[in-house]
């Protein structure tokens, strides 16, 4: 054979290769599965003399055990000073029991555990895992900071130096404003409300005040001690009497009932020359465990809380108006919220948002095919089930639940109730709770190229619009 026919040859065997024998059809998408039913582990809740619980919570195999302290007591106590109880988690982090930061650490970390403390709007909690072994010496650790922080005025200092830099990273992120913005228009006269200090606020805190917030709002009668995984139950409950067991009751936690307000508004804050439209909508949603809760969430999921929701999928897959589309349900004691937001390129924010109200009045006049509900049905039956995989995730569902007063069947029957939901339902809720008239529109961007495209929306004729000026760090 000559060079040349070799050379044919080969490239005839290459393209044979390359040529597929014969069409074959795409194989068939397999079939959505059905959520499993979920049950929440059982909870042993035990009652010291002094009002504090400790909840216990046996799961997984790993011989580890997660720590969760949480006290109602938090910046609502003290309205008027937000980030009085950061302050204090983080000073109490700091130092406590005769101990420094250093060695807090180092202690924790013998038990193969680490320490986090955080104060919010709500609660005070610190957590930790450790070997389930040291599950006894961590809770007395645990209890030291929480009752016996040092407050040394070198650590205050230290502290309030890192939360004026929080907060002036804070009002440079437009996103984080935004947030601050929609608080104060839906809670005007709510603790909630009020969620960012002043750098003068921060100037006049000292360390007498958390001193004060510790000793009239820090108690047994506002706090439960988690304690979820692999456990000596009697020893730790043992540990647990031993560094709880006398610390002052104090006044039982006050629930602060919260419903956001509604009306049609449009609140614009300007950073002139800002590259993206970082935009809030927000309107009323049903509260958690009422008969409609659930099948709202499924709503939610369909319309932009899911990655392949619609609002998504239009504007960011098919248009690449925007990277960073999502809503979703956040609920207070006493209402919800349901809350969509995005960052869009300026010049395309009024075409971006007319295709956001295309989709909520879609459907709300037209209800989804059964297959599209049926995945976002499952998608929200999953996602309890994936926020209780490990007992962090477990902690958090609790104190939530503990919170907004949610009972137990709320968990047990979570995902008969997403599965149940209808199209018909789903289209009649997003006709029922995201009435256009009733929302709230915060936007931080360049407003003077942003507002006329807005103004020219129709969902936008007529609305009342509000200027508001931002800090000069966020400007």
């Amino acid at each position: 054979m000559t060079r040349l026919n070799i050379l044919l040859t080969a490239a005839a065997s290459l393209i044979v290769a390359a040529s597929p024998v014969s069409a074959q059809p795409a194989p068939a998408e397999p079939p959505i599965g059905t959520p499993r039913p979920f049950k929440m582990p059982a909870i042993e809740r035990v009652h010291l003399k002094n009002g504090m619980t400790v909840a216990f919570v046996p799961f997984g195999s790993v011989p580890q055990t997660t720590l969760v302290l949480n006290t109602f007591a938090g910046d609502l106590n003290v309205p008027g000073h937000p980030w009085v109880a950061n302050a204090h988690a983080e000073l109490s982090k700091r130092g406590a029991g005769g101990r420094d930061a250093n060695q807090l650490a180092e202690a924790l970390s013998a038990m193969g555990g680490s320490l986090s403390a955080q104060g919010g709007a709500d609660n005070t909690q610190y957590s930790t895992t450790v070997l389930s072994d040291h599950a006894g010496d961590a809770i007395g650790l645990m209890a030291d900071v929480a009752r016996r922080p040092n407050f040394a005025q070198a650590d205050f200092d230290r502290v309030m130096a890192d939360l004026k830099r929080q907060l002036a990273q804070t009002q440079a992120s437009p996103q984080a404003m935004a947030g601050v913005l929609l608080a104060k228009a839906l809670y005007p006269t709510h603790p909630y409300g009020d969620l960012l200090p002043t750098a003068a606020q921060l100037d006049q805190m000292k360390l007498a005040d958390l001193q004060r917030f510790h000793d009239q709002q820090m108690g047994a009668a506002r706090s439960t001690l988690y304690v979820i995984g692999q456990y000596d139950r009697d020893a730790v409950l043992a540990a647990a009497e031993k560094a709880f067991g006398d610390w002052k009751a104090r006044q039982p936690r006050k629930v602060w009932l919260a419903k956001a307000t509604s009306g049609h508004r449009l609140i614009l804050a300007d950073r002139p020359g800002s590259q993206q439209t970082t935009i809030r909508l927000a309107l009323p949603a049903p509260a958690v465990d009422t008969p409609t809760d659930v099948p709202f969430r499924v709503t939610d999921a369909l319309l932009g809380g899911a990655f392949s929701s619609r609002i998504t999928t239009n504007i960011r897959e098919d248009k690449g108006y925007t990277y960073s589309p999502g809503s979703s349900v956040g609920a207070r004691p006493g209402g919800a919220t349901w809350t969509w937001n995005a960052d869009i390129t300026p010049a395309v924010t009024g075409k971006a948002m007319a295709e956001v109200f295309k989709e909520i009045r879609r459907l709300q006049s037209q209800p989804p095919a059964a297959a599209e509900a049926l995945g976002m049905k499952t998608y929200t039956a999953n996602y309890l089930l994936i926020r209780t995989t490990d007992a962090g995730l477990i902690a958090s569902q609790l104190v939530r639940a503990d919170l907004l007063g949610i009972k137990p069947s709320y968990f047990s029957s979570y995902v008969q109730r997403a599965m149940a939901v209808t199209p018909a339902q789903i289209s009649s809720l997003a006709a029922q709770d995201l009435k256009l008239d009733r929302m709230t529109m915060v936007v931080v961007g360049d407003i003077k190229s942003v507002e006329p495209q807005l103004m020219a929306l129709p969902e936008l004729k007529g609305v009342p619009v509000q200027h508001v000026t931002l800090p000069k760090s966020a400007s």
